[in-house]
């Protein structure tokens, strides 16, 4: 049986002909839905099994990783897209369902006949001694091919212990966005393993691995490593153009879904292979947050599970603005001996809304490191006012920060102010009132503009409050329950610095007069309850 080679036309995809074209180690491919991006990934692997020096044999061996975060999407959608491009009736194998799920596209040679066998040395380079081709030698005929496609989900431990011990001619991760940055690491020191002159006879000739994915939030490890690998030549991020743009009702093709006009991007990729009205009748149901990130190629973050703070808009309530003629308020999470202490910086703008200008975290940082941070970052952002503005400031935190540090032996917030920062006790440590006090501002409008505006600087807070602070669910007994108490990841000390600013500066007397107050009555609280200093949150 001869090689099946599909016949992809990429004319009006030219982001994705460029990853195809690129020669470099790692290649990455960000867009949106519906933009060919897999259906080229899924044709490189031939193209680079293609590519594969024969054997003495003359069959071109080659083994493909192919990775999702879990098995049912690598079912329901990359196997999907996968058999799309390699129909099994035309690679004559199918894959199968076990363990390891798995196909084999197989073709023996045809009238095969080495002229000049390849001839391999072995070099010692810059990276080690390494086994390169000093001539790709000469055939007649047409070579085999041996392709091993391994389809990888990532569900448990014994998956990534898997992935971890392949040994494979190349990667490629669907979806990157749900990959975790130390398992495309590991991933990149296992890929060119095979075949080998141990194993087949050859080496590899290209190994490496390729990625699609739609554009990650801003928390999201792939940016950084964007950022770092600019110059690298054998790292290329390729960003395909949107298939949706912001427009206005008086814009030439603009049309509204929900509270917004959009126009469709007649540049965008892989349109006419696409059924009429793909991007623009497809929408109902879809909010803006998710037209935003998997239509606009737009760094946002989309709610999973229950979040904390669910009137969190991040359309509405995320800005970019400066300093105001206003005292600034701290929020503080530090806790007795914490190690991942925050910093919230704001200030009450006299018509109304919270305006936080910066969040300050750090994994395994202390308070003391805390401090430098924050004096660094108000220097950053507000100049030679920083120190004048701190005469004036209030700050609140967590109760707790009363009590003597077990590492230092001092108390939290006496440290605080020898290092001429704010702090005092906030009036309770309750975190049902930290999240009731900030969800309350939220439901908040003061001439037209939301109760709470984040800096958009302030990525790591937004995303928490997007919904990476939320609420584990369990099952029990076939039901789904929530836990009482938000979860404590990276993204909720940012997010609970907030909540004891809010309480401080007014938050926990509004609560009083309500109904959320009278459901915790019960509570103790400090003595102390903080007044509104500007008159605007009661």
């Amino acid at each position: 049986m001869s090689i099946f080679v599909p016949q992809l036309d990429f004319t009006a995809a030219p982001t994705v002909f460029e990853a195809l074209r690129s020669r470099a180690r790692i290649r990455i491919i960000k867009g949106p839905f519906g933009s060919g991006k897999t259906i080229g990934m899924c044709a490189a692997v031939l193209m680079h099994a293609l590519e594969q020096i024969p054997n003495p044999d003359g069959v071109r061996p080659f083994k493909a990783t192919i990775v999702r975060n879990t098995k049912p999407e690598l079912r329901s959608t990359t196997i999907d897209s996968w058999q799309s491009v390699y129909p099994e009736e035309r690679v004559g194998s199918r894959v199968t369902f076990g363990s390891p799920m798995q196909q084999r596209i197989v073709s023996r040679p045809r009238e095969f006949e080495w002229v000049r066998p390849p001839r391999f040395e072995k070099q010692d380079t810059e990276h080690g001694v390494v086994t390169v081709c000093a001539d790709a030698g000469a055939y007649r005929g047409q070579p085999g091919l041996d392709l091993h496609v391994e389809f990888l989900g990532l569900d448990d431990r014994t998956d990534v212990k898997k992935l971890l011990s392949q040994q494979t001619s190349l990667f490629y991760f669907n979806e990157l966005s749900e990959i975790v940055k130390v398992i495309f690491d590991a991933a990149d020191l296992r890929h060119g393993r095979y075949p080998s002159i141990e194993q087949g006879g050859v080496p590899c000739t290209w190994s490496g691995m390729l990625a699609d994915t739609n554009e990650p939030d801003d928390t999201h490890w792939l940016h950084d490593f964007e950022a770092a690998t600019d110059n690298d030549p054998d790292v290329s991020v390729l960003t395909q153009p949107p298939a949706l743009f912001d427009s206005t009702a008086d814009e030439p093709g603009s049309f509204r879904h929900g509270d917004k006009y959009y126009r469709l991007n007649r540049q965008a990729e892989n349109l006419v292979h696409l059924p009429a009205g793909y991007y623009t009748q497809r929408l109902s149901g879809k909010d803006p947050d998710w037209i935003s990130r998997y239509l606009q190629v737009k760094r946002v973050f989309l709610q999973d599970g229950r979040p904390c703070v669910p009137g969190f808009d991040q359309q509405r309530m995320v800005d970019g603005f400066g300093l105001i003629d206003a005292p600034l308020l701290f929020g503080w999470d530090i806790g007795s001996g914490t190690l991942h202490p925050a910093c919230v910086i704001a200030q009450q703008h006299p018509r109304g809304p919270l305006l936080i200008h910066a969040g300050i975290s750090g994994d395994g940082i202390g308070l003391d490191n805390l401090t430098y941070l924050v004096h660094q970052v108000g220097a950053q952002l507000f100049g030679d006012r920083w120190n004048g503005l701190l005469d004036d400031a209030e700050g609140w935190g967590d109760p707790a920060g009363q009590s003597k540090d077990e590492i230092f032996e001092q108390v939290g917030f006496d440290f605080l102010r020898s290092r001429g920062l704010p702090a005092r006790e906030a009036p309770t440590q309750d975190p049902r009132l930290r999240v009731e006090c900030i969800q309350d501002l939220t439901q908040k409008v003061f001439d037209g503009r939301p109760g709470i505006i984040v800096n958009k600087r302030c990525t790591h807070l937004i995303a928490g409050l997007a919904g990476r602070w939320y609420y584990r669910t369990q099952q029990v007994s076939g039901e789904t329950i929530h836990q009482q108490q938000p979860m404590k990841n990276e993204f909720s000390h940012e997010c609970d610095a907030l909540g004891y600013l809010i309480l401080g500066a007014g938050g926990f007397r509004r609560l009083q007069g309500r109904e959320a107050f009278a459901r915790h009555r019960g509570q103790v609280y400090n003595d102390r309850v903080e007044v509104d200093p500007f008159g605007v949150l009661t």
